[in-house]
């Protein structure tokens, strides 16, 4: 089960990549230097053309990421930007006010189909505590399709674990499984929070996915040890490290 796992992480290489929202302090696994505080950004591939439509799943008190990503793409605005997040009271409009607010939560429940449906070229930012596997296995693999790149933090893979909500370790598996089928994973960096490993890959992870569609063959694989300086930093400096991903399904070092 693990070897699968390990095979449906696979990262490929992506030459233009930016990283938008809070940066705090990078660390380099070096006693004492984690400075600053990261959490909220996310690393996403600079693709050729625009998106026609944003969806902020779980947005709690930073929207940093929203902030910066719709500064940097003009044509995302309140008429087609959407935060969901049913666990808080109101949106930090201090960050961006071209959104709508929708206090619901997303799992198999809310998939976010009657938006996805009427566009083609979606991006999606999702942080909601492990109902990211409820919510892939729950969506059709079409309506997948038409999302052209998202950002997902994925919780808790080790299958000794038992987070709220559980998940089964197969449900894992078939969330990851599903979207392989229509995107690559681009971009992979541990989250610090969370100091856990299933047999070198961390706990928590967040993944960048660009829709096959996008790409005229298949990407190279990944090379590049993560995390990259200057673009990823630690979800938490009060660690003395970020996770070194430098190993395969994440870097696949030249023989």
């Amino acid at each position: 089960m693990i070897d699968i796992l390990r095979q449906n992480l696979t990262t490929y290489h992506f030459n233009d990549k930016k990283r938008y929202g809070n940066h705090g302090g990078y660390c380099t696994n070096e006693p004492g230097d984690a400075t600053g505080y990261g959490d909220g950004g996310y690393v996403v591939c600079q693709l050729d053309g625009d998106y026609d439509g944003y969806i902020s799943c779980g947005v709690a008190g930073d929207e940093s990421f929203t902030r910066d990503f719709l500064n940097d793409h003009t044509t995302l605005n309140k008429d087609n930007s959407w935060a969901f997040d049913g666990t808080i009271d109101d949106y930090p409009w201090e960050f961006t006010n071209e959104i709508q607010f929708i206090k619901e939560n997303i799992d198999k429940t809310n998939d976010l189909s009657d938006i996805i449906n009427r566009h083609n070229k979606m991006f999606i930012k999702m942080d909601i505590e492990g109902f990211e596997f409820d919510w892939l296995n729950t969506i059709s693999t079409d309506t997948l399709d038409r999302v052209n790149q998202l950002v997902i933090e994925f919780h808790h893979f080790s299958y000794e674990c038992e987070p709220y909500p559980r998940v089964s370790f197969q449900d894992k598996l078939s969330a990851l499984q599903k979207i392989n089928k229509t995107h690559y994973i681009m971009h992979a960096h541990g989250n610090n929070h969370e100091l856990g490993f299933i047999d070198g890959i961390p706990d928590v992870l967040e993944l960048t996915f660009v829709n096959k569609r996008y790409l005229s063959q298949e990407p190279l694989l990944n090379t590049t040890p993560l995390p990259i300086y200057g673009l990823d930093f630690p979800n938490s400096a009060h660690q003395d490290y970020d996770f070194v991903l430098n190993k395969y399904p994440f870097c696949h070092p030249s023989s």
